[in-house]
């Protein structure tokens, strides 16, 4: 900071060689009349707001500021007096963008996250029910590797559906395709309920409380000369690989 015009004078004439001169320049000052220097006084609500300004410009600095905002700001407080440069320091620590804020977004649903274009599927629900942190995890670091007993567990619901109905392979170029083809099982496992009491891996899809919901049902049974009441098995294999059974009517 450069030195005050008084200052430079006494140091110039205190280089000088003659001591009288000295004694001429300190006995000029003694003369010289006080010059009343203006002073403005800052009311305790004034101070108030630049002591609020200065600490949302503090907060912001040391978050996302960056250190060319932070010397300007460091500046005005050393200098600044006046209320009337308020504006410039709150539109300063002032964030211009979302991403310069210091609040961190909410977090979104991990339905939004991961179900909201392809729907939820049964298995998303009981396993939920079954174990949310373990759902959780299976949706944030993917699912586990397949063990042997679930390789084992899938080829034995392959064996009972091919008990009572018969394979064809269809070549598919488009979701349209694969969304037909489920369509067509869901006919073809419909009749073979109607008509022989009794159907395996049937897919089902509805629109439950405006979210999508599809599924394969293990087994549907409905005897053809007992009342229509159709009655849904759930396919559990053992460690030994037999197959269990349980029907909704156990379940309730």
């Amino acid at each position: 900071m450069p030195p005050s015009p008084v200052f430079s004078s006494t140091c110039s004439a205190s280089s000088s060689t003659d001591p009288t001169s000295d004694v001429s320049i300190i006995s000029n000052r003694t003369e010289t009349p006080n010059i009343e220097i203006p002073v403005e006084i800052v009311s305790e609500e004034e101070m108030a707001l630049i002591e609020a300004a200065l600490s949302a410009a503090t907060a912001a600095a040391s978050s996302r500021v960056p250190s060319r905002s932070w010397a300007a700001l460091s500046h005005c407080r050393r200098h600044t007096t006046s209320p009337r440069l308020m504006p410039s320091l709150l539109s300063q620590s002032q964030p211009s963008d979302i991403e310069d804020s210091a609040k961190p977004l909410p977090k979104r649903s991990l339905f939004r996250e991961f179900r909201a274009r392809r729907g939820l599927t049964v298995t998303d629900i009981t396993a939920t029910e079954w174990c949310e942190k373990q759902m959780e995890y299976a949706l944030l670091r993917g699912k586990p590797k397949r063990t042997e007993a679930m390789i084992a567990g899938s080829n034995r619901h392959v064996q009972l559906e091919d008990e009572v109905v018969e394979r064809i392979e269809i070549q598919t170029k488009s979701i349209e395709d694969l969304w037909a083809v489920k369509f067509l099982n869901f006919i073809v496992g419909v009749n073979q309920l109607l008509f022989e009491g009794v159907t395996r891996e049937l897919p089902v899809v509805g629109l439950v409380e405006g979210v999508w919901l599809k599924g394969v049902i293990d087994e549907v049974r409905m005897p053809i000369k007992e009342a229509l009441n159709p009655v849904l098995l759930d396919t559990k294999n053992s460690s030994n690989g037999d197959s269990t059974f349980r029907s909704t009517e156990e379940k309730c």
